[in-house]
């Protein structure tokens, strides 16, 4: 199952994700949820990171009585069943870190989840996953509207980063024809082979470009290349540089990034902002307030806000 990135400004599942932990991906999910929900819109959380979940402590929730897991091994009979109105006006779906292997879902479970989050009622869903490229992980991560992927300025943290949007895409090539195709009836066993050579040799550290991959198309199945180009312009990722000591740093880092998703995966991905490294935050975080409540009309709820503004245009 995949969901095509909108075409409008507004996006109802939007992904949050990014594969480094601790890296501030729930802070921004949960801040997101009870900004928009603030602002008449009904938004609902849910809580991907089956196997570290902390997206309910953010919203108040000390104990959560049921979790996505219950709904997957059957124990409720529908996602909403698990969800819990929070105080500040979100609705959260949780994760359950207590069960071993939680976040190694089987394929149809994964499927089953993905079509309940897709029917949940909502102006806006927001999905926080977890700090990995598995492939459970990108798949919740295609699935959404909108892709935004979080770095901070730590090397590890963008290099992660950039390793996060390469696996997303490959992921989309590897299912074009797969069991989760997007276009079962253009299948074309040789495209299939071009696409899994592909992304196997860049999984053993050749530096092949995505251009050279269209060129290859374009010589040996010509009839194919549309699909593939069509493929690379409708994944569109968003970054946010998290913790940013200054606007310049941030800038610095999302055009490494920009630079290099253009030159090796021959895909545009936007900035969206940045968010700086501030005392509010972490002080938000502790107190299990979101900062968008504790410090509203201040200059973090400021630069917040002018972020959210840009995910969510009013």
């Amino acid at each position: 199952m995949s969901r095509e990135e909108s075409d409008s400004k507004y996006s109802k599942i939007i992904a949050i994700g990014g594969s480094k932990g601790g890296i501030g991906k729930s802070i921004l999910a949960v801040n997101l949820a009870v900004f928009l929900a603030r602002r008449g819109k009904r938004a609902i959380v849910v809580d991907l990171d089956l196997g570290s979940a902390n997206a309910h402590l953010l919203l108040g929730e000390t104990l959560l009585k049921l979790s996505v897991n219950d709904y997957l091994h059957k124990k409720v009979s529908a996602l909403t069943d698990v969800m819990v109105e929070t105080r500040y006006g979100v609705g959260l779906i949780g994760g359950d870190s207590s069960e071993l292997g939680a976040s190694n879902i089987q394929f149809a479970r994964k499927v089953k989840l993905l079509r309940s989050i897709g029917e949940l009622a909502a102006d806006c869903v927001i999905l926080d996953l977890g700090g990995d490229a598995s492939y459970n992980i990108i798949d919740f991560f295609l699935f959404a509207d909108r892709h935004i992927v979080v770095t901070t300025c730590d090397p590890a943290s963008y290099l992660n980063a950039y390793n996060f949007i390469k696996v997303a895409l490959h992921r989309k090539m590897t299912r074009f024809h797969g069991a989760e195709s997007e276009a079962p009836s253009a299948r074309d066993d040789v495209l299939e082979k071009m696409l899994e050579d592909y992304v196997t040799s860049s999984r053993n550290g050749t530096n092949i470009s995505v251009e050279e991959l269209l060129s290859r198309i374009s010589t040996e199945r010509p009839s194919a290349l549309a699909l593939v180009q069509d493929l690379l312009r409708r994944f569109s990722p968003s970054i946010v540089v998290n913790r940013s000591l200054s606007e310049e740093s941030a800038l610095g880092i999302a055009n490494r990034i920009q630079e290099v998703c253009r030159r090796i995966l021959s895909i545009d991905v936007a900035y969206l902002g940045m968010v700086g490294r501030h005392e509010e935050i972490e002080r938000s975080a502790r107190s299990l307030v979101p900062v968008v409540i504790a410090e509203k009309g201040g200059r973090v709820f400021e630069e917040l806000s002018s972020l959210f503004n840009r995910i969510v245009p009013s």
